[in-house]
């Protein structure tokens, strides 16, 4: 069976993820997706649906089809992720909001205002992604289409940080578009400057990441390891380790299994390793090789 990736980042397609008679295939577009880490939904995984309806997808990690929830709610689904005790997050992009949701959906708190976007730096204009910082509990968001902004704000919703302004030099932004946290930094998807920006919980730029070599890249994870996934949007896979060396990539437009026919927007791993990639057509599982 044909591999993706390389050295002990190598992954097989699983064909047919998610469809079957226990399933329900994650057509349509699926711009985020997030896997569960708690006692109660390890590996279960959270796709953000766009279109033909704007609503979250669980499924168990063989592809089981648990449920759905949300649908009438967003006005656009951008991205999701769930933190360790189980809340989902979910940005809304047209919406200028981050929704907090139980991992069944019940809606708990919403940051920024719904249907207005924030004044020029402040929360939030067309907002791209809301993570959960594992240590502290502050909400770190990735404001990135009417902003270049990062915000933090503490575990109860109030602010507590931000920074960023438009431009290439580092710490400025170009659509700041996805983030994500590996216990010492914040690592930031500096889309349209097609580079990563690696920061400090106190904002302070520490390094930057694949200038010149990254494709447009759009969303980021960091595995429980400190191994850092990225989409890029050419229909690209780049795989960091915890020093910035690129230790596997692969990708290509065409239809799959393993190729993408379509731009990517989300990616997202289990805890044994397993890959989800959404483009924005399809969403693909990759069982990584051992």
């Amino acid at each position: 069976m044909q591999t993706w990736g390389a050295g002990s980042h190598r992954y097989r397609a699983v064909p047919g993820w998610g469809a079957g008679p226990d399933g329900r295939e994650p057509g349509g577009m699926v711009t985020g997706v997030a896997v569960g880490t708690g006692d109660a939904d390890r590996d279960r995984l959270y796709a953000f649906q766009r279109d033909p309806v704007g609503e979250v997808l669980v499924y168990e990690r063989d592809g089981r089809f648990v449920g759905s929830w949300g649908a009438g709610v967003f006005a656009e689904a951008h991205n999701v992720a769930v933190s360790g005790d189980g809340r989902v997050l979910c940005t809304d992009r047209n919406d200028h909001t981050v929704r907090v949701f139980t991992r069944d959906g019940r809606l708990l708190r919403t940051l920024g205002t719904a249907g207005r976007a924030g004044a020029a730096g402040e929360p939030f204009n067309k907002p791209c992604q809301a993570v959960v910082d594992p240590e502290t509990g502050a909400i770190w968001v990735a404001d990135g289409y009417g902003n270049a902004r990062i915000h933090r704000f503490s575990a109860a919703g109030e602010p507590e940080l931000s920074f960023g302004t438009a431009g290439v030099d580092g710490g400025q932004f170009n659509l700041p578009h996805s983030l994500a946290l590996d216990g010492r930094r914040l690592v930031v998807v500096d889309r349209e400057n097609h580079r990563l920006q690696l920061f400090g919980r106190d904002g302070r730029l520490l390094a930057v990441w694949g200038a010149g070599d990254l494709r447009q890249p759009m969303d980021v994870h960091v595995d429980g390891d400190g191994t850092i996934y990225v989409a890029e949007c050419y229909q690209r896979v780049t795989i960091y380790d915890p020093d910035g060396k690129v230790i596997s990539r692969w990708g290509e437009q065409g239809e799959p299994p393993g190729r993408f026919p379509s731009f990517l927007h989300g990616i997202c791993t289990d805890s044994r390793g397993d890959l989800y990639v959404a483009d924005e057509r399809l969403l693909q599982k990759f069982e990584r090789v051992r």
